[in-house]
């Protein structure tokens, strides 16, 4: 999904934080592909966690 929306910003529909950098000419949003994965791995752990927590409340 994450890799969705990054070409939905390619197409102008979103970006909205790189308009005072002008873009960095492209680069900063080729670096932020890179941390993606990382980022949405993250999630999913913390997801997991949060839910292993809810069961185990019970």
């Amino acid at each position: 999904m994450s890799y969705l929306l990054r070409c939905l910003c390619l197409l102008g529909f979103c970006g909205i934080h790189r308009l005072y950098t002008g873009g960095l000419l492209l680069v900063g949003r080729r670096i932020d592909l890179f941390p993606v994965p990382g980022m949405v791995a993250d999630l999913n752990r913390r997801v997991a966690l949060d839910m292993r927590r809810v069961t185990e409340d019970r």
